[in-house]
């Protein structure tokens, strides 16, 4: 017997919390590894000096370059995929026209996810 025992099963999230991104996170978008604004704008805040500016390579639906936008940070941003370019001007947009519009936007989107059957036009 060596003195420590563990369970060597299950996932990471064992031992860190991760929080799933909302639906305000979302925007709406349905990429698979969309990250929390918080997380973000913490992450940002962590590894960028005042006034710096934050690079996002791989740019996803904008996250990053939402939670720099709230830091008061400058942001470049980088996505190959048109649809998660999309993504981000939507998401930008929603940030300029305020969180009225956003909320407003995020119901429609939620609305649309929703499957009313034949007898209201659905599948």
């Amino acid at each position: 017997h060596t003195g420590a025992e563990y369970d060597a099963e299950g996932s990471a999230a064992r031992f860190f919390y991760c929080v799933k991104a909302t639906a305000d996170d979302r925007a709406g978008s349905k990429h698979p590894t969309v990250k929390p604004i918080a997380l973000m704008r913490w992450l940002v805040r962590l590894v960028t000096p005042p006034g710096g500016m934050v690079l996002d390579p791989f740019a996803g639906t904008g996250t990053t370059a939402e939670a720099a936008f709230y830091e008061g940070f400058s942001c470049t941003l980088i996505e190959r995929e048109a649809e998660y370019q999309a993504d981000i001007a939507r998401r930008m947009r929603l940030i300029m026209a305020g969180p009225e519009e956003r909320i407003r936007e995020i119901v429609k989107a939620k609305a649309s996810d929703i499957d009313a059957g034949p007898l209201f036009g659905g599948t």
